[in-house]
């Protein structure tokens, strides 16, 4: 087959939905410790109160530049099958506060 001009491009019969943007807005306060900003892959299957307690959990066992990756890994595991990608924002003045709670606690 001989095509002049610019190859045939296929689409579909019917449009297809590619991006849903179902936004959450949320005010931050200062209590606020982190934010979780995750795919659809991730939401699929963690709601935002487990999101959360994960989160809190793995701050205690990992460094903090490990809590992504757990949380990806979790979602896998509970069988998310869409693309997974987290991303969580600490806030630093919470963990300045809290390290120095422990400081405080920890001398005699």
């Amino acid at each position: 087959m001989d095509v002049e001009g610019p190859c045939p491009v296929w689409a579909p019969a019917t449009p297809v939905q590619v991006v849903i943007s179902l936004a959450q807005v949320t005010h931050l306060c200062t209590e606020d410790e982190f934010v979780v900003l995750a795919s659809d892959g991730f939401w699929d299957v963690i709601s935002n109160e487990v999101a959360c307690e994960l989160v809190h959990k793995y701050m205690r066992e990992y460094e903090l530049d490990l809590v992504p990756q757990k949380l990806v890994d979790r979602a896998y595991r509970l069988g998310s099958d869409d693309n997974i990608t987290v991303t969580v924002v600490f806030f630093t003045y919470h963990l300045r506060a809290k390290a120095a709670s422990v400081k405080v606690a920890g001398t005699v």
